[in-house]
């Protein structure tokens, strides 16, 4: 047989009505209250996706609703027709802001890394929760009323022991949580007070737990939002290191032209510097470093340029690295040529070094050098070209026809961009066939009809630094009729 115990009071009319007018307003601005901070958390939880967000609008939002179920407000303005839906709505209203405190508090204190042994206790809370809501659907309301009792005594114990350890292991904002959970217990303490006559009946003691629950769910934004920011610095910190490694490479070209010192050495073993593996995954091997670049060798054409699209695009994810924190992007040109080598030890008796020697090793790194003339990211040599298994596999368009000192036939140079962005991809597919046809021109010393075709370009593609050189060019020609007209770039020798 279920029990209930009624207490009563008797009230002047007019007390009543000013008691029952002042609860009205405190419930108002109570409610009022935790709607803005549940509007909040949903609202950065829309924002940033972060789970703690999630779980946080969660645990306030049923927080809110078994105290206006608690306090009668539910049965009152929601189902007031509906008294056995309130019996069991009640019991219901409090699992739920227990399992979503649990979450919370998972989640804000990261108890799998940090307290993996009290991760495991607060899981099978949340198990116990999950069996217990079923179950007062069918129970009596004294049997669900009990454990109700008991599993709302035994998690706020558990949430403060989580918090000290915490604080005491010193997670990131433990202390903001651990402070949040005293002002809720130290409100219901006075209320529990104020109920068994220890404590006058006033305001403060009246709305004590109230008063508390509002502070808490007030102050546990801010330990976010310092989780938060401790996060973002820790992330810009690491951000900045790497920044500090690429500007300690970069700097070594213009001081640094034939050997490596350390602090080059330094920055090529950090785990975000991909050359060394990206260049070993395609079967190639490093020959030697050369101030602030890497001579590689390949067996396979093809792998050398599958190579090289990756480092581009390894060096695009690491742009959007550098632009989280406001710095300029980075930019590599890579030269791949095909040729026979002889690969050998040179040197004397105090020094030897293996090495490389051949006009192929000479005529790639003339290449490399014109990726900055015009501004592509990989360019290969024709024989590279010829040594493909499938050129239609890779984005390709001729680039140019150069000459090296002393030779007499021309060497055409090609553009791989399939690791460029796709708009960028596009345009230079679509102006292909123009490129082409003013490179053919300039050849034949045709210069009004190359200035024609690569306006054309232009038109469709405003960004083609290499157009944009070609076209130059042809204009020059054309102000300096006197000068020598070759039909192609001549490289200049190896230093």
């Amino acid at each position: 047989m279920d029990a209930m115990s009624l207490p009563m009071t008797l009230w002047d009319p007019q007390a009543f009505a000013a008691k029952d007018h002042d609860e009205q307003l405190v419930f108002g601005a109570y409610f009022g209250f935790f709607l803005v901070i549940i509007l909040f958390s949903l609202v950065v939880f829309l924002g940033s996706r972060d789970r703690v967000f999630l779980h946080y609008f969660l645990y306030v939002a049923s927080f809110a609703f078994w105290q206006f179920s608690d306090l009668g407000l539910s049965y009152e303005y929601l189902w007031p027709g509906a008294p056995g839906w309130n019996r069991i709505s009640g019991p219901l209203a409090v699992v739920f802001p227990i399992f979503f405190a649990i979450l919370f508090c998972r989640s804000f204190l990261d108890t799998r890394e940090r307290l993996p042994s009290m991760d495991l206790v607060l899981r099978a809370f949340l198990v116990v929760c999950v069996f217990v809501l079923p179950m007062h659907l069918v129970v009596s309301f004294s049997t669900g009323l009990t454990v109700n009792l008991a599993m709302a005594g035994a998690t706020p114990l558990l949430m403060l022991g989580v918090a000290i350890l915490s604080v005491a292991r010193r997670t990131p904002a433990a202390s903001y949580y651990l402070v949040a959970w005293l002002l809720l217990l130290a409100g219901v303490l006075v209320t529990v007070t104020r109920q068994v006559g220890l404590l006058p009946s006033n305001f403060v003691t009246r709305y004590a737990t109230q008063i508390g629950a509002a502070a808490e769910v007030f102050l546990l934004p801010f330990g976010i939002g310092y989780k938060i920011n401790l996060m973002n610095r820790e992330r810009e910190a690491a951000l900045q290191q790497r920044l500090r490694q690429s500007q300690r490479v970069a700097a070594l070209s213009s001081t640094f032209d034939k050997y490596v010192p350390h602090e080059f050495l330094e920055a090529l073993q950090a785990p975000d510097i991909t050359e060394l593996q990206l260049i070993s995954r395609h079967r190639g091997f490093i020959d030697k470093y050369l101030g602030d670049a890497i001579m590689a060798l390949f067996d396979r054409a093809d792998d050398a340029v599958l190579a090289a699209i990756e480092m581009q695009a390894a060096v695009e994810a690491y742009n959007q690295e550098r632009a989280e924190v406001g710095r300029d992007p980075i930019r590599i040109g890579i030269g791949i040529n095909t040729g026979t080598l002889m690969l050998g030890i040179v040197g004397g008796e105090e020094r030897l070094e293996g090495t490389v020697v051949s006009d192929a090793v000479n005529l790639a790194a003339r290449i490399e050098e014109m990726t900055k003339r015009y501004g592509a990211s990989v360019l290969i040599g024709e024989a590279t070209y010829l040594s493909l298994e499938d050129p239609s596999t890779y984005q390709l368009r001729v680039i140019d026809h150069v000459r090296a000192k002393g030779k007499k036939e021309p060497v055409t140079v090609v553009e791989v961009y399939d690791a460029d962005p796709a708009e960028a991809r596009e345009r230079k597919r679509l102006t292909s066939e123009e490129l082409g046809e003013g490179l053919s021109a300039l050849r034949a010393k045709d210069y009004p009809a190359a200035i024609t075709s690569f306006r054309r370009c232009l038109s469709r593609n405003p960004g083609d630094k290499a157009v944009r050189v070609h076209l130059e060019s042809c204009r020059k020609h054309l102000r300096e009729p006197g000068r020598r007209r070759r039909g192609v770039f001549e490289l200049d020798p190896i230093d």
